[in-house]
């Protein structure tokens, strides 16, 4: 469609459902499907957590710079 897209995923019922929790302990979860979500497009997210996801979304681009430093360095990059 060509337009943002901003996703909503903090403590909602259906990650209590998945990962068998009370909406109360769904930060983990809300914090892998936020990712998941920033991974696969999102261009905004909704969240209850913003300074916990900032130190989520720095440490996984951190490991996106090992990853593919890792893979330049085997010979494994094709760019």
């Amino acid at each position: 469609l060509g337009l943002p897209l901003l996703v909503s995923v903090s403590r909602k019922s259906f990650l209590g459902a998945t990962v068998g929790l009370p909406v109360k302990d769904l930060g983990p979860a809300s914090l892998a499907a936020e990712l998941h979500a920033i991974g696969n497009g999102a261009d905004y997210v909704r969240t209850h957590a913003p300074g916990d996801l900032r130190s989520a979304i720095t440490f996984s681009e951190t490991l996106a710079k090992f990853r593919s430093r890792d893979a330049r360095d085997r010979g494994l990059d094709h760019a």
